[in-house]
């Protein structure tokens, strides 16, 4: 019984009702999206898992950098899109 009664003082008692009303606000929040979907953060499509959202959004990211490679476009590290206009020119 001791083992209980430390185990609920140091991991239950212990904490703020703040604390646990965040907690609470979480799991909440996680179980509205595990009913509603994960809505993807550009187009709002809704997966039922989180990792086909993530898997959905590398797959378009990739996609569209590919686009940007044919067009002769890229995009720099402050994610700005770079049009090259005189690739050729620059080769010569």
């Amino acid at each position: 019984m001791n083992e209980i009664s430390a185990f609920l003082k140091e991991y239950v008692f212990r904490h703020t009702s703040k604390k646990l009303d965040e907690l609470v606000l979480e799991v909440s929040e996680l179980d509205d999206l595990e009913r509603t979907g994960y809505p993807c953060r550009e187009c709002g499509q809704k997966f039922k898992y989180h990792s086909t959202r993530v898997k959905y959004v590398v797959h378009r990211t990739i996609k569209f950098l590919a686009c940007l490679e044919m067009l002769d476009c890229y995009l720099t590290p402050q994610k700005f899109i770079l049009i090259t206009t005189h690739r050729y020119n620059l080769l010569h």
